[in-house]
């Protein structure tokens, strides 16, 4: 028989090789720390789940919405670890751009700035309705619900969509005034969902790929009170 095949024994049963005692301790090794990866992820799951949120805007009396799907991997330390109860959170998905027609455009941000709490985020949105501050569980699956005004994405736009240095603020309130005349924020909702992941922000935005990453853009409003800054791409396309 070739070296290297196991051997046929009684009623023609084959016999693998055994393993040399050299490699003994090393596989030894590997099923313990096998073992431990498996109880691990047992004892202590990641929550992965997908939602869509969907921002609607009421053009002169016409509702023109956009929406992305983003999926959130959330895990949190366990109280042993040196970091114990801390979460950790990963993002995939874009941002939500909303095509207001006229060459005008509005898009929901994936994080929260300008004063608001860090847990207003795209990481945050589908539980931070029904949970507590610091919670870990998930209300999932979620039905369309309708984000609180204080739990709002921050809004921007691009008055000429083919250059990133005309960046604005956009408050949520005042839509008309940067606008015009009957343009309003209309409601913005989140839902669980099986659907894939949006990747779709490129093909609004042409020189989002031109920005080199950790790129940071800024903006304020045109009422001149506001100023935000926006990173690339964080901000807009998130990648774990």
């Amino acid at each position: 028989m070739p070296p290297g095949r196991g051997s046929v024994g009684p009623g023609g049963s084959t016999r693998l090789p055994a393993l040399p005692t050299s490699l003994i301790p090393f596989a030894l090794i590997a099923a313990v720390i096998g073992a431990f990866v498996l109880a691990y992820k047992i004892a202590y799951p990641s929550t992965v789940y997908k939602y869509r949120m969907t921002v609607e805007v009421e053009v002169n009396g016409e509702i023109r919405s956009g929406s992305s799907v983003i999926q959130v991997e959330r895990h949190v330390n366990p109280k042993w670890s040196l970091s114990p109860g801390m979460t950790i959170n990963r993002v995939y998905g874009d941002a939500v751009f909303v095509d207001l027609g006229l060459g005008r455009n509005v898009i929901a941000a994936l994080h929260v700035r300008a004063g608001k709490p860090t847990w207003a985020s795209a990481e945050n949105w589908p539980n931070w309705r029904t949970q507590p501050r610091g919670g870990t569980a998930f209300p999932i699956p979620l039905r369309r619900t309708a984000l609180a005004d204080d739990q709002m994405p921050m809004f921007v736009t691009f008055t000429d969509i083919n250059n990133p240095k005309t960046l604005l603020r956009v408050n949520p309130d005042r839509f008309e005034s940067i606008f015009g005349n009957g343009i309003k924020l209309k409601a913005v909702y989140v839902e669980t969902t099986r659907d894939p992941i949006t990747r779709s922000i490129t093909q609004h935005l042409p020189w989002f790929k031109s920005l080199s990453s950790g790129a940071t853009l800024g903006g304020g409003s045109r009422e001149g009170d506001t100023f935000t800054e926006l990173n690339v791409p964080d901000d807009l396309s998130r990648n774990g």
